[in-house]
């Protein structure tokens, strides 16, 4: 049986090419719908994952920057406080140089002699006395008087002596040494005083 075309075949090819083009222009607009939507949930996506790396980033900076600021804080605190403690010593040298003149000179002499007697006591009359070079003629004089032998050297401080036993045990009768109470509470006072604080 023959074919039989109805209607024109020209007009049915191009129907079909516009029904294609359509179809084609749909399924096209519907791919870059769909690309659109997966480009801006990544876009978004990439933007929610930068913003949580750089609070993170900001969050680090700041711990390090507080930890930076603290040990920062802790070495200022350390450098005043030696500097403090360094002015309190200089003015307690001071005040410890000075004690010879605001003591008579025969109660500090008494003072010397009687640390002389208990060194004498616990030597057993045999100490030898090293005196301190503030107070090296006085401590030799009334060493010589109760018959202890003197040493040649002395040593630095404020004023007092050594007494070393003949068995070797020294004794610090050193105005540093026997004054120590006194002088840790004088530094307190100082601190008041220069600071406010004890």
């Amino acid at each position: 049986m023959p074919l039989r075309v109805v209607g024109d075949p020209e007009k049915i090819v191009n129907q079909v090419i516009e029904e294609f083009r359509k179809e084609l222009e749909k399924r096209i607009a519907e791919a870059l719908e769909a690309s659109r939507s997966v480009l801006e949930k990544a876009y978004d996506e990439a933007i929610r994952s930068l913003e949580r790396s750089l609070d993170e980033k900001l969050r680090s900076l700041e711990e390090r920057l507080k930890s930076a600021e603290a040990t920062h804080e802790v070495e200022l605190r350390r450098e005043l406080a030696k500097l403090r403690a360094a002015k309190v010593e200089e003015v307690l040298r001071e005040a410890l140089e000075k004690l010879p003149s605001y003591v008579p000179r025969d109660r500090y002499e008494a003072f010397l002699q009687r640390l002389l007697r208990e060194a004498k006591e616990r030597s057993g009359g045999r100490a030898k006395i090293i005196p301190t070079e503030r107070d090296r003629e006085l401590v030799t004089r009334l060493a010589k008087r109760l018959g202890l032998e003197v040493s040649g050297e002395t040593r630095s401080g404020y004023g007092g002596f050594i007494a070393i036993t003949p068995d070797g045990v020294v004794l610090d009768y050193t105005l540093e040494n026997v004054l120590g109470e006194v002088i840790d509470k004088t530094r307190s006072v100082i601190a008041r005083e220069l600071f406010g604080e004890a």
